[in-house]
């Protein structure tokens, strides 16, 4: 083996060990500003209902993973809640793929990749799958702060879904 063979091996090992910190794993500090359709992952249900009214359809609590979900369908957005025992219910997902709801920055569906990079940057992470970025950041709320991602779904290079939830 030639010595800057081995040495390159040599670091691809250290850094395959250690991992190589990418957008993915930054934590983007703008998070703590956004939201879609003005909704926020961790808000309350009764947060919730205050800031954007009663939703127009209530689907029945349902068991997954050991947690008690609910989802609440409003005009082009889906919220899904989880039940935090002592807390009651709260937003774990908010899901839009055709409505007129935006993001804080005002990406929305059928905004472009040109739009997305404007707004967020060098945030924006496009390793998870080939028709997806995503960015990830803490959002601080009254019991601390949760861990939250965003992801955009793409179709020919314009935004066809977005989803934002909990990673706690």
């Amino acid at each position: 083996m030639t010595r800057p063979f081995a040495v390159a091996a040599l670091v691809f090992l250290t850094l395959a060990t250690i991992g190589v910190e990418t957008a993915a794993d930054k934590p983007w500090p703008g998070m703590a500003k956004e939201s879609l359709g003005r909704v926020v992952p961790g808000d309350t249900a009764s947060h919730l209902v205050a800031r954007i009214g009663s939703p127009i359809k209530e689907h029945p609590v349902r068991e997954e993973s050991g947690k008690n979900l609910k989802q609440w369908d409003y005009p082009g957005i889906t919220i899904t809640l989880r039940d935090n025992k002592a807390n009651g219910f709260s937003v774990l997902q908010v899901t839009s793929d055709g409505s007129k709801a935006k993001t804080a920055a005002g990406i929305g569906i059928g905004s472009s990749v040109a739009d997305l990079t404007k707004a967020y940057g060098k945030a924006l992470d496009k390793s998870a799958a080939p028709d997806v970025y995503s960015l990830k950041g803490d959002i601080p709320n009254a019991r601390g702060a949760i861990k939250a991602m965003m992801s955009f779904d793409m179709d020919a290079g314009k935004v066809s879904g977005i989803e934002f939830f909990s990673l706690d």
